[in-house]
This record gives structure tokens, sequence and C-alpha cells, in this order.
């Protein structure tokens, strides 16, 4: 297992430097994108270089599924500088699955794909360190903001949560009858759950994490307003964890629903124009990205109400009235094979999406136009089948 130094950094990950954790978001097939900040110094006029403050740039951790005739020199985790596209360092011999990535600021974590193995990288040297056995095939991966936790979820709809330092393992009561097919956590210590029957569950991690109490722990909630399969999930940063948190689920409903998520409060449901498959909250939630399966990606704008998005999100008296999204969706041109939108992010600024389709393209947008700033990189992984 990890390293007794490496499992008390991992502990204190939150009380430290918070800004060194990653924003995670939803994988289909093809790429996962993680991005993190980073400190550096000004190299320029290296004479007082060590008495100006330390710059914030951002690094983006990307993984894709590899093929049989991909070489090894091809990179299958890799990170990349956001701003100036340069490659920072790859992992070559890893064979990640969809939705099977997770990471903290210490470490990568990577199902591989056909088995119920996850390998355990370092991310500063992308050194292999572990392997770890679960009871079945996962479906999806997450790490907890802080660092501490690792949620999973399986085809059978269970999920396991994994505490990191101590190797615990936790199975809570199975309540989802199909895959699990999206996890996200929020910084009040909640956990959760989409799957492909249609719902979605909150688990209160203390609750579930309670060695005193060996009764059942159910979740705290489950919110059923989606009628097809979930695909993804999302929660806001912008709360810090407060008393009150932003959750977005997507489902093949062509619905994104947001809701309160500490009370389970229905808040709007926004009628997109495609198969939504994965989605991404602005940091401070003016507005939520939607990554489509017929490709492109639509802006929502929550508190607009000429941008398409109808009456603002938090009027209570409107929560019940379905809003039709309008606008343009960006990319929409594409029309090639592999076209699906399967991975989102937004920087912390807020200023630029980026983008990774079932190709392996990533792109780079700008959030206030919607206009394609760069393609940061052509990731070399499989051509999946058409998503189901």
């Amino acid at each position: 297992m990890i390293s007794n130094s490496e499992q008390h950094h991992m502990l204190n990950i939150h009380a430290t430097d918070q800004r060194d954790l990653g924003k995670v978001s939803t994988l289909r097939y093809a790429t996962i994108i993680l991005i993190f900040p980073t400190q550096h110094k000004q190299k320029d006029y290296s004479t007082y270089c060590d008495s100006l403050p330390k710059m914030l740039s951002e690094k983006i951790l990307i993984a894709t599924t590899r093929t049989i005739g991909d070489g090894v020199d091809a990179p299958a985790i890799a990170f990349y500088n956001l701003h100036t596209g340069a490659l920072i360092s790859s992992i070559k011999r890893s064979k990640s699955a969809a939705r099977g990535v997770a990471a903290t600021s210490t470490h990568i974590f990577a199902q591989q794909t056909g088995g119920s193995v996850v390998n355990i990288y370092s991310s500063s040297t992308g050194a292999l360190e572990n392997t770890v056995p679960f009871p079945e095939p996962l479906t999806a991966l997450s790490a907890s903001p802080c660092g501490v936790f690792l949620a999973a979820g399986n085809a059978a709809g269970r999920v396991y949560v994994w505490e990191l330092a101590t190797a615990r393992l936790v199975a809570p009561p199975t309540v989802h009858l199909q895959k699990i097919s999206a996890l996200a956590w929020g910084k009040s210590g909640h956990l959760v759950v989409g799957s492909e029957d249609a719902t979605v569950s909150v688990w209160n991690l203390p609750e579930l994490l309670d060695t005193q109490n060996a009764a059942p722990r159910p979740p705290e909630r489950v919110l059923s307003r989606h009628i097809h399969a979930v695909t993804a999930v999302a929660v806001g940063a912008a709360s810090s964890g407060g008393p009150s948190e932003l959750l977005v689920t997507a489902a093949r409903d062509r619905t994104v629903i947001t809701w309160e998520l500490h009370t389970g409060q229905h808040l709007r449901t926004y009628i997109v124009s495609g198969i939504p498959l994965c989605v991404a909250l602005d940091p401070v939630e003016r507005a939520m990205y939607v990554g489509f399966d017929e490709g492109g990606i639509q802006c929502i704008e929550f508190h607009n109400a000429t941008a398409g998005s109808g009456k603002e999100m938090t009027i209570e008296e409107y929560a019940d009235m379905p809003v039709t999204v309008t606008s343009e969706a960006w990319g929409s041109d594409d029309t090639t094979e592999g076209q699906q939108v399967v991975s989102l992010a937004v920087n912390y600024e807020g200023n630029m999406v980026v983008s990774g389709n079932q190709r392996g393209e990533v792109g780079v947008w700008d959030a206030a136009t919607g206009c394609l700033l760069k393609s940061l990189c052509q990731m070399r992984g499989e051509n999946p089948p058409r998503l189901h």
C-alpha cells in the first residue's frame, strides 16, 4: 500500500493547501480531464525572482483508453500545461478504463480495462506504486476533494468507498438496480451517485463511515425526476461546503436538472438540444456546460433570462416549468465519426472550457464567445462503438 509518510500527507491535504486539488470532470469512453492549479515563480529577471510572488498556472490531466495497435510511446495518461499546451509528463503503460481515472494532488488512480484492478501512480514521477484489486470490475471512479477517499461503482449498482490512508473499504447498501454511471463529491461530505436506473442517490459520508453504528446506512435521499439513464452528475464549488450546494444531474432523456444538494429541493429542469454525456460547472456557478452524444457543447446560464435559459434558476415559483435551452451549441458542425463530447472541465478563472471527444481530441474553448481557442492535443486511443 501507500507508505506511512504518504498516508500522513494525504490525510492532511485539505488542511495544508486546498488549491492543489483537481477538478474532476466526467468521462464516457475516450478521455478524462482534470485541472490542477500549480504555482511557479517568474523565470525572467533571475536576480530578484526569489522576491516575486508565486504565479498561478494550471496543468491538465488527460487519460485515454488504449488499442492493441498503439505503441508504448503513445501516452495513456498525460499532464499538459493548459496555457502553453506543453507536455509536462506522461504515463505510457496503462490501460485505463472508461470513467476509470481519478486523482488527488499526490496520486493518480487508474482502473485497468477488462479487470478489477486499480493502478496507483505517483502524480509527480508517474511511477507505478501499487495495484489494488477490487471485488469486481468498476464502471466509475472518483476521488474526494480532500484527497482522502476514493469512490467506485460497478455494473451491478454497488458503490464502494475506500479510505486511502487505512485501506478500509466500505460498501453501502445497494439501492441502484443498474450500472453506476457517474460519481461526484460535495465539499460538505456528500457522495452523489448516478445510475443507469434513472435515479441519483446522495450519501452522507460521516454516517456511512460511522463504525459505532452497525445498522445498515441508507442514502440520505434518492432523486428520481429523470426517466432515462443518468449519464453525469456534478456538484458546484462556489459554496465551499456551506449551507447550500448546487447539484446538477444529466440523463439520456435530454434533460439536465439542478438541485439543492443538502435538501434535495428541485430547482429547475432544462431541456437541452441533444443527449448529454458530461456536465461541468462554472467555478462560481453562473452557468453550466453540457457535452452531447451528437457532438457540441451547450452553455446554460443560470441567472440570465436573455441567454435562452428562461427565468432565473432560483425563483421557486418557476421550479416546475421546464426550460428549453435554445442557445447554439459550440462545435455542433463537427459531424465526423467520434464527435461525441465525453469529458468537460472549466479552468479556475472560469474563462476557458476544455473538452475531450471520443476521437481523443482535446480542445480549449473561450467561455464568453464559444470559440475554439486551440486544440490542446490528440490523445491516441481506441475508437469505441456508438454509445448506448
